[in-house]
């Protein structure tokens, strides 16, 4: 078999990869701005350099963006949204026994949906047995949730 020439292609694409810019700060004195066609040039509208599931950094950055001044109203309804989802997922976890990956705490609510709605519909093919098996696994932290 003859020698690859080129890397493979995650190999590719990690090198081509733009690295992202740092998050700098834009503090703003004076009245907020809150028109769009105010704000400084090269502010960047956009936190790239945050996972939008990363609920903890996202609250902060909310806040500090509002403290800069610059486009507060954004920031203020993007702050609202990551604390009803925080909110959300305590409220999900707290049902649950504590330690386990949020993943899991996801599936858990699917598989506990799932029988529910077995339960109600009938459950012909028996399968409420199995769904109580596989939440207590997961419980006791015998059966992880991979996504792909």
């Amino acid at each position: 078999m003859p020698k690859r020439k080129t890397p493979p292609t995650d190999e590719v694409s990690r090198s081509k990869r733009r690295a992202l810019p740092r998050y700098m700060r834009w503090r703003h004195k004076g009245p907020p701005i809150t028109d769009f066609r105010k704000v400084p040039k090269g502010w960047p509208a956009e936190d790239f350099d945050l996972h939008e599931d990363d609920v903890a950094a996202n609250l902060q950055r909310c806040k500090e963006r509002i403290e800069d001044g610059i486009m507060p109203q954004w920031w203020e309804k993007k702050l609202k949204k990551y604390q009803k989802y925080k909110k959300a997922v305590y409220d999900l976890c707290k049902e649950a026994p504590p330690g386990l990956d949020l993943s899991v705490y996801f599936r858990l609510k699917q598989l506990q949906e799932l029988r529910s709605d077995l339960k109600k519909a009938g459950d012909k093919h028996r399968l409420i047995k199995n769904i109580d098996g596989i939440i207590k696994a997961y419980e006791y932290g015998e059966l992880e949730w991979t996504d792909g």
